[in-house]
């Protein structure tokens, strides 16, 4: 199977381990959306509110359905445990992320659905790993294993102790699931490939939208260039109030204020300079990266926990980001191994909502369809064809000076 795809399943195949380890890390600096960059799509399902499904779920017992897959159901009790964290978030309010507790519930409950159906339609096909072939998978799992950020099972014998361990359900699989979901995807995907016309095709598009935004970047450096000399950002409460109105970053709400706490070297390879030596109480001037601008106020110094360790600091930003990706439109393989996966996932995706509707999959938490149907993958419109669209609820506009 090839390395692509491996990493591709890698989030289906460890789900409750992977996906944990992930959610719980800290964010770094986010960096802007690139609006040139962004496919057209159509308006998502809309999902229950905060409120809504707390009420939804306030109704619930242990033995309430909340899952049929083929006319196998799984009870709020068997549920619980995979989405604890994310219903405490409800109560909490807290954000992981972009994503919030409804949306990230969704998200589980689609990957463990998932599991179970690929191992159904496994079943079904007979498509199932001699004991060679076994070996070549257990190898893969043992090297997904090494690099995941779980320290509980970094090896296969404590993941196949964690899956033994798993009451039998309809939301926990078997190592012998496991394997055969693997094996399917091999015989289903890997040879999704990027063609010759397919990358011609995007390499010449990906020209012509270099050309149509070359002089937007140059226009927001100078914005934030005549940002940077507000006196405002002299001071903390001035710099919290211009990050909120300017910033593009998703810490704007707070002042531009990032949850996490920064070594001088993490802040020098954030912002691609060699050194950050930028005391506390200072602010940045405008620093450039490859994919945008920020100014920076260093907020304060949080103390070493340990002997050794080095002194970290907590930084507040003000982000715009750069249109477009400038890649290197040259580098033919490097684009092919890059655009890969994204084709692979697509046809996962897909290959994901047929067996829904295959296996009839139903679950009241959204009553509208776990899923929504997928869309042909369609090239974005570069900004100088681009019609003007409606704000949607909730969307922060961009406010750059002018």
């Amino acid at each position: 199977m090839s390395k692509p795809l491996i990493l591709l399943l890698a989030s289906l195949l460890l789900t409750g381990f992977l996906l944990n380890a992930q959610e719980d890390k800290q964010p770094a600096p986010q960096e802007a959306a690139k609006p040139a960059e962004a496919a057209t799509k159509p308006p998502a399902r809309k999902l229950p509110g905060n409120a809504q499904f707390k009420k939804l779920l306030d109704e619930l017992t242990p033995r309430s359905v909340v899952l049929e897959i083929d006319g196998q159901t799984a009870t709020w009790r068997e549920l619980y445990p995979h989405i604890q964290k994310y219903v405490d978030d409800l109560h909490t309010g807290r954000r992981r992320g972009r994503q919030n507790a409804v949306e990230l519930i969704q998200a589980t409950l689609q990957q463990l659905v998932a599991r179970r159906m690929f191992a159904m339609e496994a079943q079904r096909l007979g498509l199932l790993p001699n004991e060679d072939e076994i070996k070549e998978l257990e190898a893969e799992i043992a090297d997904n294993l090494k690099a995941s950020k779980d320290k509980k099972t970094k090896t296969l014998a404590q993941y196949k102790a964690s899956l033994e361990m798993a009451d039998p359900n309809l939301l926990n699989v078997s190592y012998e699931d496991i394997l055969n979901i693997m094996y399917l995807n091999k015989k289903l995907f890997a040879d999704v490939k990027i063609t010759d016309k397919e990358l011609d095709f995007y390499i010449r598009y990906k020209k012509a939208v270099q050309r149509g935004i070359s002089g937007i970047n140059i226009q927001r450096l100078e914005a934030m260039k005549t940002l940077a000399k507000d006196p405002k950002l002299q001071t903390e409460a001035g710099f919290k109030e211009l990050a909120k109105e300017y910033s593009e970053g998703v810490e704007a709400d707070w002042g531009g204020e990032i949850d996490y706490d920064f070594t001088r070297e993490d802040l020098a390879e954030v912002n691609e300079v060699k050194e950050f030596n930028w005391k506390v109480g200072e602010v940045t001037p405008v620093l450039e990266t490859t994919s945008a601008f920020r100014i920076m106020r260093i907020l304060r110094a949080i103390p070493p926990k340990t002997p050794g360790e080095p002194e970290k600091y907590r930084v507040a930003q003000i982000l715009c980001g750069k249109v477009g990706d400038f890649e290197d439109l040259d580098d033919r393989e490097g684009i092919r191994a890059r655009l890969t996966p994204e084709k692979q996932k697509a046809k996962i995706d897909e290959y994901t909502y047929q067996l829904s509707q295959q296996f009839n999959v139903k679950t009241p938490l959204f009553p509208d369809g776990l899923w929504q149907k997928p869309q042909p993958p369609q090239l974005p419109v570069p900004p100088a064809q681009k019609k003007a669209q409606p704000e949607q609820e909730g969307q922060k506009q961009e406010s750059l000076p002018k």
